[in-house]
């Protein structure tokens, strides 16, 4: 699940510098990094004040962003004691089990500060708006491992005093990535719409893959982050498995299958075309192309602290899933079945140290283009 673990930023003890310390505090309980999990951190202050005209709109809006969530462990009473008054700064991370939830929280409920945590829904306006649009990508966890960002290249903008104070803090390595085009004006995957599909395709998911939603959410946060236009074909497929009705149906579904399996072999640079000819590679040679990618990519560790779901134990079983996909999208299969194995693959190829891929601009090289014609036809700041 997604949490936002809130902080009153005003509380006397900041004296107005509240960033650095709630950071140490939190990394220094060392329950994120020790639960040896897959999370992403957003930070920032909740801008309700932005928001709201009037205080009947300020508590109006505060009451449906602090309490609407399915799961929460909120300090209710010192949480309200806040509006009007104080302004709350928020650690919004992704991928938690309620497990490490709880852990966090008894860490924490001893500073005065700390207000509680509760689950988030992007697909809920106001958590859109205040803790996704409203706050900056601040981290990546991949257990006693950090990746700092920086944006399309500009590798200048590194904050390497930040990256100090992370190994200070308790954390054995600390990296960076580029995150392309994701949360600037050329990012289109960060509407209602789809956040609602992505709500939608996490439940059906939890239906297939093990863990209480656990893995269901790991495998939404990687397509979102990494591949947002293979979310998207799956999102197709599911929509095209509910409302199945006839053979015609059937055949739409299976076509959008393959078409998701080639489009993961593009992300894995996989190529479905022969060097010799422009003939699509048989089955047995996407199988073989595919098996040759775990050999060369699979990983126990990353940078020797985090543990990836992909075992070697797990190849074989991964190459009949793949099998399964390949052979029953030709046949009289389920096409639920189909769908199981097609996340099955997805939650193991696509994690940080087996696809290599990530960073890839290619989700956003259709808005990149036009955003790079209209500069070049108007001199003036073109529209987004």
């Amino acid at each position: 699940m997604i949490i936002a673990v809130l902080f009153n930023s005003d509380d006397p003890k900041y004296d107005g510098y509240y960033g650095p310390p709630i950071r140490d505090m939190i990394f220094g309980s060392s329950v994120l990094q020790m639960s040896g999990r897959h999370m992403q951190v957003r930070y920032g202050d909740v801008l309700i004040h932005s928001h709201a005209e009037t205080q009947i709109e300020y508590r109006q809006l505060a009451e449906q962003t602090y309490f609407h969530s399915d799961w929460s462990l909120l300090k209710a009473k010192r949480l309200r004691a806040t509006y009007l008054k104080q302004t709350i700064w928020a650690w919004v991370i992704q991928n938690v089990t309620h497990e490490i939830a709880k852990k966090l929280d008894a860490a924490l409920s001893s500073d005065a500060s700390y207000l509680g945590l509760h689950s988030v829904d992007y697909a809920h306006p106001p958590h859109l708006l205040l803790y996704r649009k409203s706050m900056i990508h601040y981290c990546r966890i991949l257990g006693t491992s950090c990746m700092l960002p920086y944006t399309m290249g500009e590798e200048e903008d590194k904050d390497e005093c930040e990256a100090e104070s992370l190994l200070d803090a308790g954390f054995e390595k600390v990296g960076w990535e580029d995150r392309g085009a994701r949360d600037t004006i050329l990012d289109d995957f960060d509407t209602l719409e789809h956040f609602q599909k992505m709500r939608d395709i996490r439940t059906i998911f939890a239906l297939t893959l093990p863990g209480d939603g656990y893995a269901a959410e790991e495998l939404v946060m990687l397509l979102h982050d990494q591949h947002p236009e293979l979310f998207n074909m799956l999102s197709l497929i599911a929509g095209a498995i509910s409302s199945a009705s006839n053979q015609d149906d059937i055949a739409e579904v299976r076509r959008l299958i393959s078409c998701y399996v080639e489009q993961l072999a593009d992300m894995l640079n996989l190529p479905r075309w022969t060097s010799q000819d422009t003939q699509r590679i048989s089955t047995e040679k996407f199988r073989d192309r595919v098996s040759a990618y775990i050999d060369q990519s699979i990983v126990l560790l990353v940078n020797g602290s985090y543990r990836t779901t992909l075992r070697l134990t797990d190849t074989d079983r991964l190459l009949e899933h793949i099998d399964a996909i390949l052979q029953d999208a030709d046949r009289e299969a389920s096409t639920s079945r189909i769908f199981f194995y097609l996340a099955k693959i997805s939650v193991a190829l696509l994690q940080p140290g087996v696809c290599s891929s990530y960073g890839s601009y290619s989700a956003f090289s259709e808005r990149i283009y036009k955003f790079s014609i209209e500069c070049l036809r108007d001199p003036k700041p073109p529209s987004v």
